[in-house]
């Protein structure tokens, strides 16, 4: 079936205020242009966090967002805000349902601790217990893990069914991730 064959209709079913923010839930329905027949249905929840934190002085990074960790986080975990509470958890590109990376932690906390979260860039030394290497190959993008919870990959399996393809962000340096995050795709 070639895109021009296709139409997606998007439609909010319901929009609720969590405590960090606003909780929409739509459905997203994929119809055959030509018959108008449904091909795909798919329900998508997405949270987000109003935030107009200022820009540091020199023009760096935004001031972190601050929300409280479900469960421990480590600094650079690639972090999704939970539809139950609003807390915080390491994201994962295994479901739908914990793929909806909100932003990155700039700090490692236990459960039940403000974590700091960015949207805008995240820098470490050592990339390894993310990536699986010491550092990121600049230029290059990177996806959400399937495997690492809250770690990052430039190889995702695309022929996973039934994980996701998220986009977060690409390599401005061998120690710097740009935050540039999509909404997931369901394989």
């Amino acid at each position: 079936m070639s895109h021009a064959s296709v139409e997606v209709s998007e439609h909010v079913i319901r929009r609720t205020v969590t405590r960090v923010g606003v909780r929409t839930e739509r459905k997203a329905v994929v119809l055959d242009a030509p018959s108008r027949r449904v091909v795909r249905q798919q329900e998508v929840v997405r949270t987000v966090v109003r935030h107009t934190g200022p820009r540091g002085r020199d023009g760096g990074e935004a001031t972190p967002i601050e929300l409280v960790s479900f469960e421990p986080i480590t600094k650079g975990q690639a972090i999704r805000v939970r539809a139950t509470g609003g807390t915080a958890s390491p994201a994962l590109a295994d479901a739908i349902g914990t793929a909806d990376v909100f932003g990155f932690a700039t700090n490692s906390v236990g459960p039940d601790a403000t974590v700091e979260v960015t949207r805008d860039r995240i820098t470490l030394d050592d990339w390894t217990a993310l990536t699986g290497a010491a550092s990121l190959v600049r230029g290059t993008r990177y996806f959400l893990s399937q495997t690492i919870p809250g770690g990052i990959t430039n190889s995702p399996n695309l022929l996973l069914s039934g994980a996701c393809a998220v986009v977060v962000g690409e390599a401005i340096s061998t120690t710097t991730l740009a935050i540039r995050i999509t909404d997931p795709i369901r394989l």
